[in-house]
Parts: structure tokens; C-alpha cells; sequence
């Protein structure tokens, strides 16, 4: 009857446990959001966040490991040894409740994609253990999906942005150098009205992802030969 008794409570606390893993989230995205955003334009071959995607373990326990993965050939994503994949990866860290792995994610969009936002899902799951049994029992907890919204943008001609011509009228002046200004005040945490920062960045003029003091000297050196 003892022995009964133990093999009965055994399978309630697997059961018990079981139900409380596949409800609860594993992960949530903590800095760019859900769904998370990525602006291409056609025919970039690099296409990706320039920063991480940073996740949270928000099952309230520890997770033992995490797995990464999509089911779609247009994202890919770092695995622990920093290169970008496709396939399923597995990242053996434990992740006490609040930290989880953060995550570069890149698109190859296909040629026969036109202009809008295009939406592919990445997927991450945790494995949580019941430690109350020997040995412990694990679990992976249910996967979470995650939204990428991909928008994809008409290229701008590599000549305009060189010559410093942020708005494609055609000539380096005035204009061009407001629109830079304000780019440049809002990617560095200056918060500027009506301003769209999640859109593409016209006045990026070296196209290096970023808008900073070496696009205004691409465009200084370009007014002034269009002043003199």
C-alpha cells in the first residue's frame, strides 16, 4: 500500500508540474519589443537589428536551457557561438527569472517580395525541472512566438546617398543638412517632434547603419562644392 501510495504522489506532482510548465510564458522580449521591427530595403544584403534582441525568463523559475528557432528560411538568428542560423540551436546556460539570451536576427527576404511589411515568427522555449524528485524531472515549458515585422522599402540610389543629398532633390544644401540634424538628435537619445524613428534613416550617407559625425562631413564636403 506504501509503495502505492509513493508511485500515486509521484505522478500528481508530475502532473501538477506538468500543467504549471506548459501555461506559463518562458520568455518575453525586454528591448525592442513584440512584434520586433526590422527595415530593409530591397536589395540589401544586410538587413538585420543592429542591436540585440534582449529576452527575459518570466516563468518565475529557473530554466535550465533555452532553444531557438524558426520555422521559415527568411530570418536567422545567433546561436552560442555567434553566427547566424537557421536551424534549431540550443543555448545550455541556466537562466535565473530576469535574464535570458540575447539574440542578433538578420533577414534575407526573397526577390519576390515587394514593398510593405511582411510579418515571420521566431520561436524560443525554456526547460524548467521539478527538483522535488530524484532524479529531477525537466520539461521544455511551451514554446513562445515571437513577431518579426519586416518593412520592406524602395533602395535608395547608392550616388544620392555619397553626394550627401538626404531628401533625392538631387543637390547637397540646407535642407539635407536639417534633415541630418534631426536624424542625428534623435539616434542619439535627443527626442525630437513628430519625428519616425523606427522608419529608414535618409541622411545615413555611408550607409554603415548608424548616423553620426562622419555623415556630415559627407555632406559638408558635397555643400560646399555645390555652393562653390
Amino acid at each position: 500500500m506504501r509503495k502505492i501510495t509513493v508511485v500515486c504522489l509521484a505522478i500528481l506532482t508530475w502532473l501538477l508540474f506538468s500543467i504549471k510548465g506548459t501555461r506559463a510564458a518562458s520568455f518575453e522580449v525586454t528591448n525592442q519589443g513584440n512584434p520586433v521591427v526590422i527595415t530593409c530595403a530591397k536589395g540589401d544584403l544586410n538587413c538585420r537589428l543592429f542591436s540585440p534582441v534582449i529576452f527575459k525568463n518570466v516563468s518565475g523559475r529557473t530554466i535550465y536551457e533555452a532553444r531557438v528557432w524558426t520555422d521559415n528560411s527568411v530570418l536567422e538568428f545567433t546561436n552560442n557561438s555567434g553566427n547566424y542560423v537557421k536551424s534549431l540551436s540550443v543555448f545550455s546556460q541556466t537562466y535565473e527569472p530576469g535574464y535570458g539570451p540575447n539574440l542578433g536576427v538578420r533577414v534575407i527576404p526573397p526577390n519576390t517580395w515587394g514593398v510593405g511589411v511582411h510579418s515571420e515568427k521566431l520561436y524560443i522555449d525554456g526547460k524548467v525541472c521539478n527538483n522535488a524528485v530524484n532524479p529531477p524531472d525537466c520539461l521544455y515549458n511551451g514554446a513562445d512566438e515571437f513577431v518579426v515585422n519586416i518593412r520592406m522599402t524602395d533602395p535608395t540610389p547608392i550616388s544620392t546617398k555619397l553626394n550627401g543629398d538626404a531628401n533625392g532633390d538631387g543637390r547637397a544644401d540646407l535642407v539635407d543638412f536639417s534633415i541630418w540634424k534631426i536624424e542625428y538628435m534623435a539616434t542619439n537619445g535627443i527626442p525630437v517632434t513628430s519625428f519616425d524613428y523606427s522608419g529608414p534613416k535618409k541622411a545615413d550617407f555611408n550607409m554603415d547603419g548608424k548616423i553620426d559625425l562622419s555623415d556630415f562631413v559627407i555632406w559638408k564636403n558635397n555643400y560646399i562644392n555645390f555652393v562653390y
